[in-house]
Protein backbone atom coordinates (compact mmCIF):
# COMPACT_ATOMS: atom_id res chain seq x y z
CA UNK A 1 0.00 0.00 0.00
CA UNK A 2 1.33 3.44 -0.89
CA UNK A 3 1.75 5.93 1.91
CA UNK A 4 0.15 9.38 1.94
CA UNK A 5 1.30 11.71 -0.81
CA UNK A 6 3.65 14.57 -0.10
CA UNK A 7 2.97 17.95 -1.67
CA UNK A 8 5.75 20.46 -2.27
CA UNK A 9 5.22 24.04 -3.38
CA UNK A 10 8.09 26.17 -4.68
CA UNK A 11 7.69 29.89 -5.22
CA UNK A 12 10.24 32.02 -7.11
CA UNK A 13 10.02 35.78 -7.35
CA UNK A 14 11.69 37.72 -10.19
CA UNK A 15 11.77 41.26 -11.48
CA UNK A 16 11.07 41.84 -15.17
CA UNK A 17 12.72 44.30 -17.54
CA UNK A 18 9.97 46.84 -16.92
CA UNK A 19 10.31 46.58 -13.15
CA UNK A 20 7.21 44.45 -12.61
CA UNK A 21 7.40 41.66 -10.06
CA UNK A 22 6.34 38.26 -11.36
CA UNK A 23 5.88 35.08 -9.36
CA UNK A 24 6.31 31.52 -10.64
CA UNK A 25 4.62 28.94 -8.42
CA UNK A 26 5.12 25.23 -9.10
CA UNK A 27 3.26 22.57 -7.12
CA UNK A 28 4.21 18.89 -7.34
CA UNK A 29 2.82 15.86 -5.59
CA UNK A 30 4.77 12.64 -4.98
CA UNK A 31 4.35 9.50 -2.93
CA UNK A 32 6.98 8.39 -0.42
CA UNK A 33 7.07 4.96 -2.15
CA UNK A 34 7.50 3.97 -5.76
CA UNK A 35 4.32 4.32 -7.83
CA UNK A 36 3.60 3.89 -11.53
CA UNK A 37 4.28 6.94 -13.68
CA UNK A 38 1.17 9.09 -13.94
CA UNK A 39 -0.26 9.91 -17.36
CA UNK A 40 -1.39 13.30 -16.10
CA UNK A 41 1.54 15.63 -15.38
CA UNK A 42 1.01 18.19 -12.66
CA UNK A 43 -0.33 21.46 -14.00
CA UNK A 44 2.18 24.18 -13.17
CA UNK A 45 0.87 27.69 -12.80
CA UNK A 46 2.08 29.86 -15.62
CA UNK A 47 3.42 33.17 -14.36
CA UNK A 48 6.39 34.09 -16.43
CA UNK A 49 8.70 37.07 -16.40
CA UNK A 50 7.42 39.94 -18.52
CA UNK A 51 10.28 40.86 -20.83
CA UNK A 52 8.53 43.56 -22.88
CA UNK A 53 5.09 44.98 -23.55
CA UNK A 54 3.30 47.68 -25.52
CA UNK A 55 1.63 45.69 -28.30
CA UNK A 56 -1.93 45.43 -29.58
CA UNK A 57 -1.89 41.68 -30.30
CA UNK A 58 1.44 39.87 -30.54
CA UNK A 59 1.56 36.83 -32.82
CA UNK A 60 3.83 34.73 -35.06
CA UNK A 61 6.95 34.71 -32.83
CA UNK A 62 10.20 33.68 -34.53
CA UNK A 63 13.71 33.50 -33.07
CA UNK A 64 16.36 34.49 -35.63
CA UNK A 65 20.03 35.43 -35.17
CA UNK A 66 19.59 35.84 -31.42
CA UNK A 67 16.53 38.12 -31.59
CA UNK A 68 12.81 37.55 -31.25
CA UNK A 69 10.55 38.83 -34.01
CA UNK A 70 6.77 39.16 -33.69
CA UNK A 71 3.88 40.51 -35.73
CA UNK A 72 1.70 43.07 -33.95
CA UNK A 73 -1.22 41.57 -35.76
CA UNK A 74 -4.48 43.16 -34.69
CA UNK A 75 -3.31 46.72 -34.24
CA UNK A 76 -3.99 47.66 -37.85
CA UNK A 77 -7.04 49.87 -38.28
CA UNK A 78 -7.91 50.82 -41.89
CA UNK A 79 -10.00 53.72 -40.57
CA UNK A 80 -7.03 55.15 -38.67
CA UNK A 81 -5.70 58.58 -39.57
CA UNK A 82 -2.12 57.32 -39.28
CA UNK A 83 -0.02 57.18 -42.42
CA UNK A 84 2.25 54.18 -41.94
CA UNK A 85 4.12 53.12 -45.07
CA UNK A 86 6.41 50.24 -45.93
CA UNK A 87 9.20 52.79 -46.32
CA UNK A 88 9.45 53.37 -42.60
CA UNK A 89 8.06 52.72 -39.16
CA UNK A 90 5.52 55.52 -38.91
CA UNK A 91 2.06 55.30 -37.44
CA UNK A 92 0.73 53.30 -34.55
CA UNK A 93 -0.14 49.81 -35.81
CA UNK A 94 0.58 47.06 -38.31
CA UNK A 95 4.15 46.48 -37.13
CA UNK A 96 6.77 43.77 -37.17
CA UNK A 97 8.89 44.08 -34.02
CA UNK A 98 12.45 42.99 -33.24
CA UNK A 99 13.04 42.22 -29.55
CA UNK A 100 16.16 41.59 -27.47
CA UNK A 101 15.01 38.90 -25.05
CA UNK A 102 17.82 39.61 -22.57
CA UNK A 103 17.18 43.35 -22.18
CA UNK A 104 13.57 43.64 -23.27
CA UNK A 105 14.52 46.39 -25.70
CA UNK A 106 12.45 46.43 -28.88
CA UNK A 107 12.40 48.28 -32.17
CA UNK A 108 9.89 48.56 -34.96
CA UNK A 109 11.43 46.50 -37.72
CA UNK A 110 8.78 47.15 -40.37
CA UNK A 111 5.27 48.49 -40.88
CA UNK A 112 2.43 47.48 -43.18
CA UNK A 113 0.11 50.36 -44.06
CA UNK A 114 -2.74 48.42 -45.68
CA UNK A 115 -3.22 45.23 -43.66
CA UNK A 116 -2.06 43.33 -40.60
CA UNK A 117 1.18 41.32 -40.81
CA UNK A 118 1.20 37.78 -39.48
CA UNK A 119 3.43 34.76 -40.22
CA UNK A 120 7.16 35.54 -40.52
CA UNK A 121 10.11 33.66 -41.98
CA UNK A 122 13.45 33.94 -43.76
CA UNK A 123 14.53 32.80 -47.20
CA UNK A 124 17.92 31.11 -47.68
CA UNK A 125 19.38 34.45 -48.89
CA UNK A 126 18.51 36.11 -45.55
CA UNK A 127 15.50 38.17 -46.64
CA UNK A 128 12.46 38.12 -44.38
CA UNK A 129 9.08 37.22 -45.82
CA UNK A 130 5.81 38.08 -44.08
CA UNK A 131 2.13 37.38 -44.59
CA UNK A 132 -0.23 40.24 -45.43
CA UNK A 133 -3.37 38.80 -43.86
CA UNK A 134 -6.22 40.51 -45.72
CA UNK A 135 -4.08 41.40 -48.71
CA UNK A 136 -3.84 37.83 -49.95
CA UNK A 137 -0.07 38.18 -50.28
CA UNK A 138 3.24 37.07 -48.95
CA UNK A 139 5.70 39.97 -49.03
CA UNK A 140 9.50 39.93 -49.14
CA UNK A 141 12.20 42.37 -48.10
CA UNK A 142 13.90 44.26 -50.92
CA UNK A 143 17.17 43.23 -49.30
CA UNK A 144 18.07 41.36 -46.12
CA UNK A 145 17.57 43.48 -43.02
CA UNK A 146 15.97 46.42 -44.85
CA UNK A 147 12.51 46.17 -43.27
CA UNK A 148 11.12 47.38 -46.61
CA UNK A 149 8.76 44.93 -48.27
CA UNK A 150 7.42 44.29 -51.75
CA UNK A 151 5.06 41.62 -53.17
CA UNK A 152 6.51 38.09 -53.32
CA UNK A 153 3.60 35.68 -53.81
CA UNK A 154 -0.10 36.08 -54.64
CA UNK A 155 -2.11 33.58 -52.59
CA UNK A 156 -5.57 34.58 -53.86
CA UNK A 157 -5.73 31.76 -56.48
CA UNK A 158 -5.91 29.40 -53.47
CA UNK A 159 -8.98 31.18 -52.07
CA UNK A 160 -12.38 29.52 -52.35
CA UNK A 161 -14.39 32.48 -51.03
CA UNK A 162 -14.10 36.25 -51.21
CA UNK A 163 -13.96 36.37 -47.41
CA UNK A 164 -10.92 34.10 -47.13
CA UNK A 165 -7.97 35.41 -45.10
CA UNK A 166 -4.33 34.50 -44.53
CA UNK A 167 -2.74 33.94 -41.15
CA UNK A 168 0.45 32.18 -40.09
CA UNK A 169 3.26 30.76 -42.22
CA UNK A 170 6.12 28.30 -41.85
CA UNK A 171 9.28 28.48 -43.98
CA UNK A 172 11.13 25.19 -44.40
CA UNK A 173 14.93 24.70 -44.52
CA UNK A 174 14.73 24.66 -48.34
CA UNK A 175 12.91 28.00 -48.45
CA UNK A 176 9.50 26.59 -49.33
CA UNK A 177 6.78 28.43 -47.40
CA UNK A 178 3.49 26.98 -46.17
CA UNK A 179 0.76 29.59 -45.71
CA UNK A 180 -2.52 29.33 -43.78
CA UNK A 181 -5.67 29.98 -45.81
CA UNK A 182 -8.61 30.50 -43.48
CA UNK A 183 -12.29 31.23 -43.47
CA UNK A 184 -13.36 34.50 -41.87
CA UNK A 185 -13.47 33.67 -38.15
CA UNK A 186 -15.80 36.65 -37.60
CA UNK A 187 -18.54 34.96 -39.67
CA UNK A 188 -19.44 31.42 -38.49
CA UNK A 189 -21.38 30.79 -41.71
CA UNK A 190 -18.05 30.67 -43.59
CA UNK A 191 -16.60 27.88 -41.40
CA UNK A 192 -15.23 25.19 -43.71
CA UNK A 193 -11.88 23.42 -44.16
CA UNK A 194 -9.36 25.16 -46.43
CA UNK A 195 -6.33 23.84 -48.29
CA UNK A 196 -2.93 25.27 -47.40
CA UNK A 197 -0.92 27.30 -49.92
CA UNK A 198 2.64 26.33 -50.87
CA UNK A 199 5.05 29.03 -52.04
CA UNK A 200 8.22 28.05 -53.90
CA UNK A 201 11.45 30.05 -53.86
CA UNK A 202 10.55 31.74 -57.15
CA UNK A 203 7.28 33.00 -55.64
CA UNK A 204 5.08 30.55 -57.54
CA UNK A 205 2.09 29.25 -55.60
CA UNK A 206 0.26 25.93 -55.56
CA UNK A 207 -2.61 24.69 -53.47
CA UNK A 208 -1.95 21.72 -51.19
CA UNK A 209 -4.93 19.81 -52.54
CA UNK A 210 -6.65 17.69 -49.92
CA UNK A 211 -4.89 19.25 -46.93
CA UNK A 212 -8.35 20.39 -45.75
CA UNK A 213 -7.54 22.12 -42.46
CA UNK A 214 -10.36 23.60 -40.39
CA UNK A 215 -8.71 26.93 -39.58
CA UNK A 216 -4.98 26.29 -39.87
CA UNK A 217 -2.80 28.13 -37.41
CA UNK A 218 0.77 27.67 -36.11
CA UNK A 219 2.88 25.19 -38.09
CA UNK A 220 6.38 23.68 -38.01
CA UNK A 221 8.62 21.54 -40.20
CA UNK A 222 10.72 18.85 -38.50
CA UNK A 223 14.55 19.22 -38.55
CA UNK A 224 14.95 16.62 -41.32
CA UNK A 225 12.54 18.62 -43.50
CA UNK A 226 10.33 15.57 -44.04
CA UNK A 227 7.28 16.26 -41.85
CA UNK A 228 4.98 19.29 -41.67
CA UNK A 229 2.85 19.73 -38.53
CA UNK A 230 0.04 22.29 -38.31
CA UNK A 231 -2.45 23.30 -35.61
CA UNK A 232 -6.04 22.79 -36.76
CA UNK A 233 -7.69 25.29 -34.44
CA UNK A 234 -11.36 24.46 -34.95
CA UNK A 235 -10.69 20.75 -35.44
CA UNK A 236 -8.88 20.50 -32.09
CA UNK A 237 -6.00 18.62 -33.73
CA UNK A 238 -2.37 18.79 -34.61
CA UNK A 239 -2.19 17.45 -38.17
CA UNK A 240 0.90 16.07 -39.90
CA UNK A 241 1.87 15.63 -43.57
CA UNK A 242 4.81 14.08 -45.37
CA UNK A 243 6.95 16.62 -47.24
CA UNK A 244 8.25 15.60 -50.68
CA UNK A 245 11.48 16.88 -52.23
CA UNK A 246 9.50 19.49 -54.19
CA UNK A 247 7.77 20.70 -51.02
CA UNK A 248 4.40 19.13 -51.78
CA UNK A 249 2.38 17.58 -48.95
CA UNK A 250 0.83 14.12 -48.69
CA UNK A 251 -0.29 11.48 -46.17
CA UNK A 252 -2.52 13.75 -44.08
CA UNK A 253 -2.90 12.32 -40.58
CA UNK A 254 -3.63 13.30 -36.98
CA UNK A 255 -0.40 13.91 -35.06
CA UNK A 256 -2.27 14.57 -31.79
CA UNK A 257 -6.02 14.63 -31.16
CA UNK A 258 -6.37 17.39 -28.59
CA UNK A 259 -9.96 16.58 -27.75
CA UNK A 260 -8.79 13.13 -26.64
CA UNK A 261 -5.91 14.76 -24.75
CA UNK A 262 -8.28 17.02 -22.84
CA UNK A 263 -10.86 14.28 -22.27
CA UNK A 264 -8.12 12.14 -20.74
CA UNK A 265 -6.64 14.77 -18.46
CA UNK A 266 -9.71 16.91 -17.74
CA UNK A 267 -12.82 14.70 -18.17
CA UNK A 268 -15.91 16.58 -19.30
CA UNK A 269 -13.93 19.66 -20.28
CA UNK A 270 -14.26 19.50 -24.06
CA UNK A 271 -17.90 20.29 -24.76
CA UNK A 272 -18.35 21.75 -27.27
CA UNK A 273 -15.19 20.42 -28.88
CA UNK A 274 -14.31 23.57 -30.80
CA UNK A 275 -13.47 25.35 -27.57
CA UNK A 276 -10.14 23.46 -27.47
CA UNK A 277 -8.29 25.76 -29.84
CA UNK A 278 -4.60 25.08 -30.52
CA UNK A 279 -3.05 28.31 -31.72
CA UNK A 280 0.66 29.06 -32.18
CA UNK A 281 3.13 26.16 -31.88
CA UNK A 282 6.87 25.47 -31.85
CA UNK A 283 9.08 22.38 -31.79
CA UNK A 284 11.65 21.41 -29.17
CA UNK A 285 14.84 19.35 -29.46
CA UNK A 286 13.08 16.15 -28.35
CA UNK A 287 10.48 16.41 -31.11
CA UNK A 288 7.67 17.56 -28.82
CA UNK A 289 5.35 20.40 -29.77
CA UNK A 290 4.68 23.28 -27.42
CA UNK A 291 1.26 24.72 -28.21
CA UNK A 292 -0.48 27.83 -26.99
CA UNK A 293 -4.01 27.00 -25.92
CA UNK A 294 -5.96 30.21 -25.24
CA UNK A 295 -8.56 30.25 -22.49
CA UNK A 296 -11.70 28.35 -23.56
CA UNK A 297 -13.80 30.33 -21.09
CA UNK A 298 -13.17 34.03 -21.54
CA UNK A 299 -14.32 34.67 -17.96
CA UNK A 300 -11.56 32.26 -16.80
CA UNK A 301 -13.76 30.91 -14.02
CA UNK A 302 -12.00 29.45 -11.01
CA UNK A 303 -13.87 26.14 -11.13
CA UNK A 304 -12.57 25.29 -14.61
CA UNK A 305 -9.75 22.71 -14.45
CA UNK A 306 -7.81 24.46 -17.21
CA UNK A 307 -8.28 28.12 -18.14
CA UNK A 308 -5.72 28.41 -20.91
CA UNK A 309 -1.96 28.10 -21.05
CA UNK A 310 0.79 26.21 -22.85
CA UNK A 311 0.97 22.44 -23.29
CA UNK A 312 3.92 20.27 -24.35
CA UNK A 313 2.75 17.19 -26.24
CA UNK A 314 4.48 14.38 -28.13
CA UNK A 315 3.28 12.59 -31.25
CA UNK A 316 0.28 10.44 -30.42
CA UNK A 317 -1.03 12.89 -27.83
CA UNK A 318 0.93 12.13 -24.66
CA UNK A 319 1.08 15.28 -22.55
CA UNK A 320 4.56 15.94 -21.20
CA UNK A 321 4.06 19.26 -19.39
CA UNK A 322 1.24 21.68 -18.66
CA UNK A 323 1.71 25.37 -17.86
CA UNK A 324 -1.75 26.61 -16.90
CA UNK A 325 -3.07 30.08 -16.27
CA UNK A 326 -4.54 31.04 -12.94
CA UNK A 327 -8.23 31.89 -12.90
CA UNK A 328 -8.76 35.60 -13.30
CA UNK A 329 -5.32 36.33 -14.81
CA UNK A 330 -5.36 39.31 -17.16
CA UNK A 331 -4.32 37.49 -20.33
CA UNK A 332 -3.76 34.21 -22.10
CA UNK A 333 -1.10 32.93 -24.55
CA UNK A 334 -1.82 32.81 -28.28
CA UNK A 335 1.62 31.79 -29.59
CA UNK A 336 4.87 30.33 -28.27
CA UNK A 337 8.56 30.14 -29.17
CA UNK A 338 11.75 28.83 -27.52
CA UNK A 339 14.85 31.03 -27.37
CA UNK A 340 18.54 30.04 -27.36
CA UNK A 341 18.54 29.63 -23.56
CA UNK A 342 15.62 27.17 -23.29
CA UNK A 343 13.13 29.84 -22.29
CA UNK A 344 9.57 29.36 -23.51
CA UNK A 345 8.48 32.73 -24.88
CA UNK A 346 4.74 33.42 -24.77
CA UNK A 347 2.80 36.00 -26.76
CA UNK A 348 0.24 37.07 -24.17
CA UNK A 349 -2.86 39.17 -24.81
CA UNK A 350 -5.80 40.38 -22.79
CA UNK A 351 -9.24 39.09 -23.68
CA UNK A 352 -11.15 39.36 -25.87
CA UNK A 353 -8.15 39.65 -28.20
CA UNK A 354 -10.07 40.87 -31.23
CA UNK A 355 -11.05 44.11 -29.53
CA UNK A 356 -7.57 45.45 -28.69
CA UNK A 357 -7.25 47.56 -25.58
CA UNK A 358 -4.61 49.87 -27.01
CA UNK A 359 -0.90 49.38 -26.55
CA UNK A 360 -1.38 47.67 -23.17
CA UNK A 361 -3.33 44.78 -24.68
CA UNK A 362 -0.37 42.46 -25.32
CA UNK A 363 3.05 41.57 -23.92
CA UNK A 364 5.77 38.87 -24.00
CA UNK A 365 6.55 36.57 -21.07
CA UNK A 366 9.23 33.91 -20.65
CA UNK A 367 9.35 30.73 -18.57
CA UNK A 368 12.35 28.41 -18.20
CA UNK A 369 11.82 24.94 -19.67
CA UNK A 370 13.96 21.80 -19.61
CA UNK A 371 14.39 21.22 -23.36
CA UNK A 372 15.73 23.71 -25.88
CA UNK A 373 14.63 24.52 -29.40
CA UNK A 374 14.83 22.07 -32.29
CA UNK A 375 17.76 22.73 -34.64
CA UNK A 376 18.56 21.43 -38.12
CA UNK A 377 21.71 20.61 -40.06
CA UNK A 378 19.84 21.65 -43.21
CA UNK A 379 19.79 25.37 -42.35
CA UNK A 380 21.57 27.58 -39.82
CA UNK A 381 18.49 29.77 -39.59
CA UNK A 382 16.20 26.87 -38.62
CA UNK A 383 14.95 27.33 -35.05
CA UNK A 384 12.14 25.52 -33.21
CA UNK A 385 10.48 24.36 -36.43
CA UNK A 386 10.90 27.49 -38.54
CA UNK A 387 13.34 29.27 -40.81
Amino acid sequence: MASAPVTTTTTTTSTSADGAIRVVTTTTTASSVSTPKTTSPVQEKLHGEVITSGFHFSEGPRFHNGKLYIADMLGFDPESSHTSTTDGVLGDSGFIWEIDVETGNKRRYAAFCDTSPSGLGWLPDGRMIAVATSGGQVRVETKAGSGVFEPYADITPCFTAKTDLLNDMCVSPTGVAYVDVEFDYRDPSTMTPKDLAIVQLDGSVTKAEGSAVLFSNGAVVTPDGKTFIVAESFGSNLLAFDVADDGSLSNRRVWANLKEVFDKHWPGFTEPTWTIIPDGICLDAEGCVWLACPARDLTMQAEAPFVGGAIRVKEGGEVMQVLGMEAGYKGTPYAVMIDDDANLLLCMSSMPPHSPLGRDNSWIEKVKVSVGAAKSDLSKSYHAGYC
